[in-house]
């Protein structure tokens, strides 16, 4: 009977005790001011990133190859009058496809085709319309796309990040003030921050456009970064 009593008197110690240990934690868990900010920053791009790629089909894949070679050699000397990003040029990735014709449904090799991609990115923007016509110029070459970027993002990833922490104080202070407490410490934080909008442009829609804009004075649209944070602070 007595170590049945000393069993419960024990069960009911150990109940009291986590019942006071999930009371304070409940009440913890719920003593914070927590908020969610964002912070956004635009800017123009300051520069381009350029895919191009050579072609050229022959009856042997070596004479495809010395033709792209001699015009790709001419392009690359050309190049060197526009302000590219230092190690930004990439010629390394070359292709061969054999094509065929059927013939009563007989496979003949027709002809061999080398594909030669070509990438750098431009940091004069100024300089994309000259670029542009060189390229549109080469009778073997197609420019794919451009993509327009900022040759120094985490400046403006830092400053939407910085907006988003001032927007997210503000609100925390705005609250405390509203039910008479003071607010404390940061209990917990997260943060992201990302570009939101990156411009792309395939090649034909921007040639058309910069051909109607006779004074090259062609504006892309602005690249948007945006940082999002969660911040929980303790209050008094």
């Amino acid at each position: 009977m007595e170590s049945t009593m000393k069993l419960i008197t024990r069960t009911f110690y150990f109940l009291l005790i986590s019942l006071i240990y999930s009371s304070l934690a409940y009440a913890n868990e719920l003593a914070f001011i927590q908020v969610s900010a964002e912070g956004r920053v635009k800017a123009q791009p300051d520069q381009a990133e350029f895919n191009i790629t050579f072609s050229s089909t022959e009856l042997e894949a070596k004479q495809a190859r010395k033709v792209i070679d001699k015009q790709l050699d001419q392009f690359l000397k050309a190049l060197t009058d526009f302000d590219l990003e230092s190690q930004s040029l990439d010629t390394s990735r070359a292709r061969i496809h054999p094509e065929y014709d059927y013939v009563n449904n007989q496979r003949q090799l027709r002809a061999y085709r080398v594909i030669r991609s070509v990438n750098f990115k431009l940091n004069q923007l100024n300089q994309m319309a000259p670029l542009v016509k060189l390229v549109s110029n080469i009778a073997i070459a197609t420019l794919d796309d451009i993509r327009f970027g900022i040759s120094d993002p985490s400046l403006l990833r830092d400053e939407a990040l910085s907006n988003a922490m001032q927007s997210a104080s503000r609100a925390a202070q705005l609250i405390a003030e509203g039910y008479n407490v003071k607010l404390g410490k940061i209990h917990r934080v997260t943060h992201h921050t990302n570009n939101i909008r990156q411009p792309q442009h395939r090649a034909m829609s921007l040639q058309t456009e910069m051909s109607s804009d006779a004074n090259n004075s062609y504006k892309q649209k602005d690249i948007e970064f945006k940082a999002t944070i969660d911040v929980a602070f303790t209050f008094k």
